[in-house]
């Protein structure tokens, strides 16, 4: 009841600090105060101010991260490239795979003194985590305890370190993208990609195609470039046959026959295994060895061989080097304003401002963090000098023949031609000479 004085009647005003001085701050009908107000009735009671009742919540959800099923993706013009259908999902350990969520933010209540009304709790949904995932100590979501493909087997959720295409990759299957290991029991066609961080098996051949692999590459059948293919190895490589590629191998190049026509850059050593195998044409460059039965063809075809010169060292030196000259200048210019701020206060960092005092204990610990990064900077300069370092022991050889119109080069240095067919031979270079000896 809001009454005033006997024969005074309360004005809007009058009434609103009624209600407060009561607690009453929501769900007034200021419309009926003011009708109050206007024309006011005696002893008549109004309801002048309601609350609001919390909804019913509805059932927990579960959020996947990730896409169940296929899905095709439209690029920015609208067209669907039909090579990407998003099949794999890459996830790396410690990503959330899925969450519950409850919706229930909008469902609370609120009482006319303005305290909030909890909604009914939500009905929780079960979480099932399989292989390589777990649930989260709170019990909210999924994480993947390993990195790999995302996707749910047998209702739990569960993450795959490798993949198995049983097909080829084609256009029913599309690019690959993935963050483990890849196995392609068929072919890959032509204008297709791979990429795996892992290792990558192809029982099939390769055909124009993209190969990007951070481990190991083992490919059963044979690649035809057709001058439009590229392979990028992290580690090993073994391969049953290469014909107008592009090959770059971090580690060692076994190939079973032959090597027509490639551009090949090896880290290590380069080694035809078959007995009938041969290098001819293009230009193949190994950081220790090249050896093959057979070297260039009785066409005296161009066939260049290099050896003793590290393909990767120098690129990673001249990277290092560029880094360590930006850790130095900022090392420079933090150092800078460090000294100056210590001059201002004479050494003395209580004289300065709580502020500067502050900005003075971040420069300190920037200043130590820059000297960390140039020390360890250094150490990874000297490993990779090291690595620079000429191969002096190479050697290319051939358990079978040498045909004319071969350039061998060592060190990037010294160049032989060879211009007679010759057999079980082994080229070095010594005392900057290449000289030739038996296989």
């Amino acid at each position: 009841m809001l009454r005033g004085a006997p024969g005074e009647e309360l004005s809007y005003e009058q009434m609103l600090a009624v209600l407060a001085q009561a607690g009453v701050v929501y769900g007034i009908d200021t419309d009926l105060l003011q009708a109050i107000c206007a024309k006011p009735q005696p002893n008549q009671r109004y309801v002048i101010a309601r609350g609001k009742a919390p909804k019913a919540a509805s059932d927990e959800e579960l959020v996947l991260s990730f896409n169940a099923g296929g899905e095709l993706h439209e690029d920015e013009s609208g067209h669907i490239d039909f090579r990407n259908l998003g099949t794999f999902n890459s996830f790396k350990a410690g990503d959330v795979l899925a969450s519950r969520q409850c919706n229930n933010a909008e469902l609370k209540g609120m009482s006319v003194r303005g305290e909030e009304l909890a909604p009914p709790k939500c009905k929780p949904v079960k979480l099932s985590a399989g292989r390589g995932a777990r649930i989260s100590d709170d019990g909210t979501c999924v994480i993947a305890e390993v990195s790999g493909h995302a996707c749910i087997v047998g209702g739990k959720i569960t993450v795959m370190e490798s993949i198995e295409v049983r097909e080829d990759v084609d256009f029913s299957v599309g690019n690959i993208d993935f963050i483990g290991n890849v196995k392609i029991r068929g072919s890959v066609h032509p204008g297709f990609q791979v990429r795996a961080q892992g290792d990558v098996e192809i029982g099939g051949n390769i055909e124009k195609a993209t190969i990007e692999c951070g481990g190991n590459l083992l490919v059963h059948g044979l690649v035809f470039g057709h001058g439009n293919c590229r392979i990028r190895v992290g580690g090993d490589a073994q391969i049953g046959a290469l014909d107008q590629a592009e090959v770059t191998v971090v580690g060692d190049l076994r190939v079973e026959n032959y090597i027509r026509h490639c551009h090949v850059i090896c880290g290590a050593s380069v080694e035809l295994t078959g007995k009938k195998g041969n290098i001819v044409g293009g230009e193949v460059s190994a950081y220790r060895h090249i050896t093959a039965p057979n070297i260039g063809n009785p066409m005296a075809t161009l066939t260049k061989l290099n050896v003793g010169v590290s393909p990767f060292a120098r690129t990673a030196l001249e990277a290092q080097e560029k880094d360590m000259q930006g850790l130095l200048a900022k090392r420079e210019q933090v150092n800078t304003t460090l000294n100056g701020l210590l001059r201002r206060c004479g050494g003395n960092p209580a004289l300065l401002d709580a502020r500067l005092q502050d900005a003075l204990s971040k420069l300190k610990l920037a200043s130590a963090q820059i000297e960390q990064q140039i020390q360890t900077a250094h150490h990874e300069l000297d490993s990779t000098r090291g690595l620079c370092a000429d191969y002096h022991e190479s050697r290319i050889k051939a358990a079978d023949h040498v045909y004319p119109g071969v350039l061998l080069t060592f060190r990037g240095k010294y160049m032989y031609k060879t211009t007679d067919q010759v057999q079980f031979v082994s080229f070095s270079e010594q005392a900057g000479e290449v000289k030739t000896g038996t296989f």
